[in-house]
């Protein structure tokens, strides 16, 4: 096991297409910071009240392109580079090889496993962001003020970030992770069922643009990820909705470890 996942680790690494979604990820990120968080490094040298970290970097304002489009294309970023990998081992015959020096669950689980973790390409240029921010932008704890913070007192552990904002960056930065890398992961469950690596790795996006269309028919169930995802709650997030989806997507793990044990849908 410790060997497969070395393996597929390398091949992720080993990717061009991870420096494109870098890339890309990274350019959206300097974007926002020069056009948003830029224009307030004066304020204190002018004597004017500075703006707060927490409410102009990339995770916390909910008011610009940049963010919008950025937490919109994370899951195809994220799926880029790796995604289609599963599709690729079928066709070219390398998982029947593989197979032979293998056990089937570990070889099916190294994959799932790299795959959640791919996660982190989303992950990086938020840390960027907010480390940049908070160069120019003092450390200002939030106040329950809807003008300056768009985080409303009812929302998802909102005491926590009027109190220990960081700790509240760090959870959601986590939680970002954690559904990302299984939203990633609905590729390798659509590798059975699809001809083509390329339409694989388009499975996680078009989850989101769906999730998004029934988010914009009914704006209060607030189920798109582009949207609950981000620290700043354009809208207050559904604790019920959010655990629905995750437990959607541990069960499409559930049917993807139980194809992946039937040797007939890829001998």
């Amino acid at each position: 096991m410790k060997a497969l996942l070395k393996l597929e680790f390398r091949r992720f690494w080993n990717n061009k297409l991870v420096f494109v979604s870098l890339g890309i990820g990274c350019l959206l990120s300097l974007l926002q910071f020069f056009m948003i968080v830029y224009p307030n490094h004066g304020a204190i040298l002018q004597k004017v009240y500075p703006v707060s970290l927490f409410a102009v970097w990339m995770g916390g304002e909910g008011y610009s392109v940049y963010g919008a489009l950025y937490y919109m294309a994370a899951p195809l970023l994220i799926a880029l580079p790796y995604n289609g990998s599963l599709k690729e081992d079928m066709k070219q015959g390398y998982l029947k090889n593989i197979l032979v020096r293998e056990q089937k669950f570990k070889y099916f689980l190294s994959k799932y496993i790299v795959c959640l973790c791919s996660a982190l390409l989303a992950i990086l240029p938020l840390v960027l962001n907010f480390t940049l921010a908070g160069m120019i932008c003092p450390g200002l704890i939030p106040q329950p003020n809807p003008s300056l913070f768009p985080v409303f007192s009812y929302g998802l552990w909102a005491d926590l970030f009027y109190v220990h904002p960081y700790v509240y960056v760090l959870l959601y930065l986590l939680l970002d992770f954690f559904f990302w890398g299984l939203m990633s992961t609905l590729s390798l469950l659509a590798s059975f069922f699809t001809e083509y690596a390329a339409t694989a790795k388009l499975i996680p996006f078009l989850l989101q643009l769906l999730l998004h269309g029934a988010h914009i028919l009914f704006p209060t169930t607030a189920a798109s990820p582009s949207m609950f995802l981000r620290p700043s709650q354009p809208m207050v997030v559904s604790s019920g909705i959010l655990l629905l989806e995750i437990s959607g997507l541990i069960l499409c793990a559930v049917v993807y470890f139980v194809l992946g044990m039937k040797e007939e849908l890829y001998a």
